[in-house]
Parts: structure tokens; sequence; C-alpha cells
């Protein structure tokens, strides 16, 4: 390794989002055998790793009776150690809980009106972090500026005579080129990143995307459909009464945008939502919407 004063600094631009990748961290640490056991990552159950008794806090399990015949979420601190810290010892059909939370997703969370308007907050807050990427996309130009001058300079010494085909002058011209062929490709993803930053979208765009994103979930074979389910939902927390729905406000934002909703892994900054009936006056903030409703 050269000594640190013979090393040529580089301004390296972010390649992908901060969002993004947030999620692919969680993903990862999610899959994590000693996180997330393989029974669980591996489940078929639509809700497994997902659902938690609001009582106790532990995660709901799939349990059957009458030979299998019927299947229901069970709060696990009940089922294996006979005890629920609050008392609640949630018991529920699975295709009752299934059906609630794809309708929340199908019918209350994928509307126009809602997708437009957290697709406009989540753009304002990234439009926050623009000048940041600008500012490294002018430090990157101006060193491709300086890469060119590099290499006109050793071709022209060339030119005049002032340097022969040497090792060392090849070396150097290499390096030089080489530099520049990295800084071009530095740029051109910077740029790209920069121009598809995400843009608030029109009212009849939020409609066709919506529609969209609601065939894709309501058609999707089971194990697709649960992948789905974990690019919005990150947390669901049944109790005797109401169920609260968690997931990033940000996936929504880039699926209703064109990221594929079955890339989009679960992240931080929850959109909170109730199953059944969605009360108006439903409030957002920071990366939360929140959306009051009772489950009847």
């Amino acid at each position: 390794m050269r000594p640190r004063e013979e090393w040529i600094k580089l301004a390296v631009p972010v390649i992908i989002s901060e969002a993004t990748f947030q999620r692919v961290q969680m993903l990862l640490s999610d899959k994590r055998p000693s996180k997330t056991p393989p029974r669980l990552a591996n489940s078929r159950v639509l809700l497994s790793g997902l659902a938690l008794c609001e009582g106790c806090g532990k995660p709901l399990m799939m349990t059957t009776c009458k030979g299998g015949a019927y299947h229901y979420y069970k709060c696990s601190g009940k089922h294996l150690k006979g005890h629920c810290k609050g008392e609640l010892s949630i018991s529920i059909r699975e295709k009752k809980l299934d059906e609630l939370i794809l309708g929340a997703l199908t019918t209350r969370l994928l509307t126009p009106q809602r997708a437009q308007g957290i697709v406009a907050a989540v753009a304002k807050r990234r439009e926050g972090g623009r000048s940041e990427a600008d500012h490294t996309l002018n430090q990157l130009r101006g060193q491709l500026a300086q890469a060119n001058k590099r290499v006109r300079n050793l071709l022209d010494a060339l030119a005049d005579g002032l340097a022969g085909e040497s090792d060392l002058f090849k070396e150097k011209l290499s390096q030089a080129e080489s530099e520049r062929a990295e800084l071009t490709s530095l740029i051109q993803a910077q740029e790209a990143q920069v121009k598809d930053a995400l843009k608030p979208i029109s009212i009849e765009e939020a409609k066709c995307a919506s529609a969209k994103l609601k065939r894709l979930i309501e058609a999707a074979p089971a194990d697709l459909k649960k992948r789905y389910v974990r690019a919005f939902v990150s947390e669901i927390v049944v109790g005797k009464s109401e169920i609260v729905i968690s997931g990033p406000k940000d996936a929504l934002a880039e699926a209703v945008t064109g990221t594929p909703p079955a890339h989009i892994a679960a992240a931080s900054g929850p959109v909170r939502s109730l199953v059944r009936e969605w009360r108006a006056g439903a409030g957002e903030k920071g990366n939360w919407v929140v959306l009051k409703a009772r489950l009847l």
C-alpha cells in the first residue's frame, strides 16, 4: 500500500438511496437465523412473523384443530406457555385475519388520494437531500475536467517530443485514462440518481397506479402475495377489538411511482393504519400516516 500522502482522494457518489440501503439491511437482518427462525422466513403462512399479540407482544402462531380442518392465528405465549401477559389470549381464524389485512391494503391504503399524498410527502422529504447529491455531482465533474486535462497534457507532451513512449509514460497515461473512465461512470450513476428522484404525481396517475397494485396483490399466488404484504407491512398488532398495521411510507411511494412491489422490503418509518373502518380525521406525522379505526 502506498503512503497516505500519495493517496488520491475522490468524491464517491451515493449510488443507492439511504431508504433502499436501510431496507436491504433490514431484510438481511430479518432473514438472519439468529433473529428470524428459518421456519418463519420460509413459512407459506401469509402473516408469519408479522402478526403480534397486543396483550403480550408475542408472535401469533398458526395452529389447527379438528384434524387440520381449521386454522387459527393464536398468541404463542398462551399456546406454548399457557400464559399471555395481557390476558388477551388472541385467537382468530386464519382466513378472517388474512382477508382483513389484504382488504386494508387493497381498499383502504391503496386509494388514489392516499397514494398521491404519501408520494408527495416522501418526495418532499427526499428533496431535502437533493442539494448534497448536486454538490457531489459538481465535485465529480470538476475531477473529470482535471483528469481530462492530465490526459491531454500527456498526449501533447508525446506529440511535441517532450516525452517518449517509455514504460513510465505508458503507466501514467493508463492511470489517467482509467481515472477518467471511472469518474465518467460515477457521474453517469449520480446523474441517473438525480434524474430518477421521486416526484409528486397527479391524482390520475395515482388512480392508475393504485388500481394496478390492487390487481397485482389480488391475483398473486400465495408465496408472491406474502412478499407483497411484506413490501408494505412491517408489523401487525392484533387486539380484541382493534388491529394496527404498520408499514413504511417509502415503500408505498416507490411502488406507486414504478418500483415493483416484490422488490421492496419493509423498512423503518411505518405507515400506521387500522382495520376495519377508517375514521375521518386521520393524521400524518413524519414518516408515518396514522389512521383511526375499530375492528367490528
